[in-house]
Parts: structure tokens; C-alpha cells; sequence
């Protein structure tokens, strides 16, 4: 199953649609996946405690490695 939601966050756990959705997708024996504007804190746990397949932002935030490399160029230039 694929579910989603503008951010994930710890706030999902309380029985936000995704959760829902992630609980269901378990009691049926079937993967889920969460798709997400962006990712807040706690994906992992959210991740591990609702068994997903996996959490991924698809949102026009920088990844971490583009962040990093921003930073970089700044402090070396």
C-alpha cells in the first residue's frame, strides 16, 4: 500500500490517516510505504514502530547531502 501525507512526523503516530493506513496494510500482511511533502522528526520511529517498508520525501526541501555541499562551497569560498 502507499500512503502520504504533506509531513511526516511523530504526529502520525497519533492515528493520522497514514498510521492508519500503515496499521491496516500490517493486520493484512501487506507493505506500506509513506510518501511525504517532507519528513519531520522521528521518521525512523515512525518507520519501526508502524513496520513500513519505508518513508521518502518528495518535497522541495535540500536533501542532507545538498545542504552539506551548500556549506561547504560557503565556508570555502
Amino acid at each position: 500500500m502507499i500512503t502520504g501525507e504533506g509531513r511526516t512526523d511523530l504526529q502520525t503516530l497519533k492515528r493520522k490517516a497514514p498510521a492508519v493506513i500503515a496499521q491496516h496494510a500490517k493486520s493484512l500482511n501487506k507493505k506500506c510505504v509513506i510518501i511525504s511533502g517532507s519528513l519531520g522528526e522521528g521518521a525512523d520511529q515512525i518507520a519501526a514502530e508502524l513496520g513500513l517498508l519505508g518513508i521518502h520525501a518528495c518535497g522541495n526541501e535540500p536533501s542532507a547531502s545538498q545542504a552539506l555541499a551548500k556549506k561547504t562551497k560557503e565556508v570555502f569560498t
